[in-house]
């Protein structure tokens, strides 16, 4: 190893023990409260509180202290989770997709039981998909048409990239999109 990065280390080192003791000395100690001045580690199954904070033995140990100064912010509420939306957001989102729509019909009211796969497919025209495993969704006739939901008798079972595949029993129909 360098000097030079020999050097560097012993800086760093230096300047992080100058920083514990300047914690240790301004946030730490309590020169106007006597109960700091010393202290002995609490016995097992004793609380900091149960413990005489004074000693013959010299200041404190920093551990003791440190306890004793968190234990004056018991009392603030935990910091809020960036991430989690507040009551607010949370009651102005629309309720998720599964909540608000009837997996058994979507869109337009059920076709005339003689409609053939031919008149389905000559009816519905495919205008988009989403690929998102079973959140999979399919825009037909401008509505949307989730995986297992039927249109018009024919249930949505699968979305590839450019198409969507309806069933009704034996009849199968694979709407494909236009290349526009």
């Amino acid at each position: 190893m360098s000097r030079k990065r020999r050097l560097q280390i012993n800086a760093g080192i230096i300047a992080l023990c100058i920083t514990a003791l300047a914690v240790d000395k301004l946030l730490l100690s309590d020169g106007a409260r006597p109960e700091l001045a010393g202290a002995a580690e609490p016995a097992s199954g004793q609380s900091i509180s149960d413990t005489d904070a004074t000693s013959e033995n010299g200041p404190a140990p920093l551990a003791l202290r440190l306890d004793q100064k968190l234990a004056e912010y018991d009392d603030v509420d935990p910091p809020r989770d960036p991430f989690q939306l507040s009551d607010t957001m949370k009651a102005a989102l629309p309720p998720p997709p599964s909540a608000k729509r009837n997996p058994q019909t979507v869109g337009t009211p059920p076709g005339p039981p003689e409609l053939t796969a031919e008149g389905f497919e000559s009816i519905h025209r495919l205008e988009a998909v989403l690929v998102a495993g079973s959140s999979s969704m399919a825009v037909v006739n401008g509505q949307t048409v989730y995986l297992g939901e039927s249109l018009d008798g024919f249930a949505l079972v699968s979305v590839e990239d450019r198409s969507a595949v309806f069933e009704r029993g034996e009849e199968r129909v694979t709407l494909i999109l236009p290349l526009e």
